[in-house]
């Protein structure tokens, strides 16, 4: 028997929906594509897939319960999440529960296009002068195009299109060659409309580069958030996924390929030329992102010992894994360290050059999962430390994806509290790097202690500011201190940084140093021996470094001019791939040479997690000549 059907009044949407009695509601919203955010994964531990019930609701969940305060409740707040249709529904969806699909995405990168030479490029078109077939001679058309091309390993479509191509321009032809594999044979001589894509893979975003392979002019850029995260915003929550649902891979990979498809197409029309004329695509992405691409399960990468399906580099036909390019086209999927340290760690340390590079350095890619690279001048170690998800703005009280809407930074001017907001427009909550910004200012006014305990309003330094002291409040029985004031904010509620915020930030932060430092320990390296800190990734280039050494994310006795801002090293990385073979040789040597180290076997990681979640005392200097613009 059918399930008995349930209507479902969505505003402000002004929709009705129906849907079966027993659904969740934030799936029935999801198909309906209305898509809320939801970091967790609809666990309802982050709290965000926030929507109001008008009429009668099914009683609060236990996790409900915990997640959602007095004034929440008194709103008629619940977590769809949590909600299990079971009667008729009129649902009002707050602004700020929306999965924004406008997001601050790092797409800027920085390589030099060399002009390599014919053996080393990946796609090349060659032009060849065959002339009219004659009688005489008796040859077939692949037979003298390899005489001068040298033997060759025609696809289908090119031999398909060769006959045709010899007779239409009196012998003249351009050959689409990838090394010894014949892709394509076009009529008359051109170098134009040889294509390539360079893509970083990300967990939360997707950046997507078009490459004339055969000019230097200067790439297109596409970027978009990561549609994936509508089933949880880390790795884990979409391994999690996979492993519950039956079609949870097919799902997973289904909206991966067709937000690179949409990207393709738009880049495409960008450039007025025809998917067809792409031959080839660089992927880099950490190691479960980069199984779902290629539709291997990551189901495995979830249970200890975490092995991958594989951790070279693998060159796949692009249409086996749902591209939409030319029909022969290739993909190349960078190699992986390891479970944790995927592909776009080793794209990184490709972009940066670090074998190369004199002195010992670091790469740290600072997220929910913080990847590190140390090169120690002879080799490379690598670890990965599970940082939480305070850094993308879960679990954090007023926390939000940087997006339109969200405050990015925090500082203090003349004794002012001040804030800038992605987009310019009223704020919706903060971004992991005004968490950093604030949590810095606070620890410099006193109002947070070095152990992370906030004061209470009795407690606040005499000197301080009278707006700052009207700040620091209480709120559902824990300290709190007012970032902005409900005034101000889109809502009309306050944004504020609670004691639970402070400490997931302790968690983070303290995760990501105990990991630098760890590794250093192992090597026998001190850390003012480091020659440069790299930090890669869409939000370590968003942070200042000032700031993130007075909560002690980076070590503070690194001078701070060492510490450098590197752009997407990822997608940086997947465009030297597309343009060099030697470079994926590189890639694959990198992937090799470094020493995997599980931190979770070192006895002293847990002594130096514990320490750094103690933020450093004294306070920071107030100048930074090298800080990033902002």
């Amino acid at each position: 028997m059918p399930a008995k059907s349930c209507e479902i009044t969505v505003r402000p949407h002004g929709i009705t929906l129906q849907a079966a009695q027993g659904s969740r509601l934030v799936d029935v919203l999801t198909s309906a594509g209305i898509v809320l955010d939801l970091p967790c994964g609809g666990e309802g531990v982050c709290g965000k897939c926030r929507v109001i019930l008008a009429d009668e609701a099914p009683p609060l969940s236990a996790t409900e319960d915990a997640v959602l305060d007095a004034q929440a409740k008194a709103r008629g707040e619940r977590l769809a999440c949590q909600i299990v249709v079971d009667r008729p529904m009129t649902v009002e969806i707050p602004p700020g529960s929306l999965q924004l699909v406008s997001h601050q995405i790092l797409t800027s990168c920085s390589i030099e296009q060399e002009d390599h030479d014919l053996a080393d490029r990946p796609i090349v078109p060659r032009l060849v002068e065959l002339g009219s077939p004659e009688r005489s001679e008796a040859l077939a058309d692949l037979a003298r195009l390899e005489d001068v091309l040298g033997p060759v390993e025609p696809e289908v479509g090119a031999l398909r299109a060769l006959p045709e191509a010899v007779r239409k321009a009196d012998g003249r032809v351009t050959a689409v060659l990838s090394e010894k594999r014949l892709l394509d044979v076009r009529p008359g001589h051109t170098n134009a409309g040889c294509f390539a894509l360079a893509v970083d893979l990300g967990t939360t975003t997707l950046v997507v580069s078009l490459l004339d392979t055969c000019s230097r002019t200067k790439p297109l850029v596409s970027a978009c958030l990561n549609p994936q995260t509508q089933f949880g915003d880390d790795v884990v929550t979409r391994i999690q996924y996979v492993r519950e649902h039956a079609d949870g891979l097919a799902r997973l990979h289904g909206k991966l390929a067709a937000a690179i498809n949409e990207s393709i197409e738009s880049l495409c029309d960008q450039a007025g030329i025809a998917p067809e004329q792409i031959y080839l695509a660089c992927f880099a992405g950490n190691t479960t992102m980069q199984h779902l691409l290629c539709g291997m399960s990551p189901r495995y990468l979830g249970e200890s010992p975490f092995t991958p399906a594989a951790t070279r580099g693998l060159t796949l036909p692009a249409r086996d894994i749902g591209i939409r390019i030319h029909p022969h086209a290739q993909a190349y999927v960078f190699p992986c360290m390891g479970g944790f340290v995927g592909g776009d760690i080793v794209a990184g340390v490709l972009a940066a050059d670090m074998l190369d590079e004199p002195g010992v350095s670091v790469l740290a890619d600072i997220g929910t999962n913080g990847e590190i690279v140390l090169h120690t001048g002879d080799r490379l170690v690598t670890a990965a430390t599970a940082a939480g998800p305070a850094f993308e703005g879960a679990r954090i009280r007023c926390g939000m994806r940087a997006a339109d809407g969200a405050v990015e930074r925090f500082w203090l001017e003349d004794g002012r509290w001040c804030y800038q907001v992605i987009g310019g427009r009223k704020p919706r909550g903060i971004c992991g790097s005004a968490l950093i910004d604030a949590v810095a200012e606070l620890l410099e006014l006193g109002i947070i202690h070095p152990d992370g305990r906030m004061v209470d309003a009795d407690e606040v330094p005499e000197d301080a500011d009278p707006d700052i002291r009207r700040r620091v409040t209480q709120i559902e029985n824990q300290r709190a201190f007012v970032l902005v004031p409900a005034a101000e904010t889109a809502d009309g509620r306050d944004i504020v940084l609670t004691q639970r915020d402070v400490r997931q930030l302790q968690l983070a932060s303290g995760a990501i140093r105990a990991g630098i430092v760890t590794l250093l320990e192992y090597a026998g390296i001190r850390p003012e021996q480091l020659r440069s800190v790299y930090l890669a990734g869409g939000f370590g280039n968003y942070i200042r470094r000032r700031n993130a050494q007075r909560i002690g994310l980076l070590p503070g006795n690194v001078p701070r001019d060492r510490i450098r801002y590197c752009g997407n090293t990822s997608l940086a990385g997947a465009m030297l791939a597309a343009f060099s073979l030697k470079a994926r040789e590189r890639a694959e040597e990198i992937a090799r040479q470094a020493l995997h180290v599980d931190l979770s076997t070192i006895a002293d990681f847990r002594w130096a997690f514990a320490e750094a979640m103690i933020f450093p005392g004294g306070p920071s200097d107030e100048t930074d000549s090298g800080e990033k613009a902002d």
